[in-house]
């Protein structure tokens, strides 16, 4: 078997976040953004009882969530 080359400089979970991370950098309570996950509203993926919310999207905050 080969051996896998890591590719120190790019590691695709450096562009996700967890619930409170996400909530910190939009300023927004953690249960609002997990109601955010849940409503389909931001771009996010259930894990077990985990959010994994992708970092690179607008602010949800600027924009109406209805």
């Amino acid at each position: 078997m080969k051996d896998l080359k890591r590719d120190t400089d790019h590691n695709c979970l450096d562009q996700v976040a967890g619930v409170k991370e996400m909530s910190e950098l939009w300023g927004l309570s953690e249960s609002h953004v997990k109601h955010l996950c849940q409503q389909e509203k931001i771009i996010a993926k259930n894990i077990g009882r985990t959010w994994i919310i992708l970092k690179d999207q607008p602010n949800p905050s600027k924009y109406e969530t209805k």
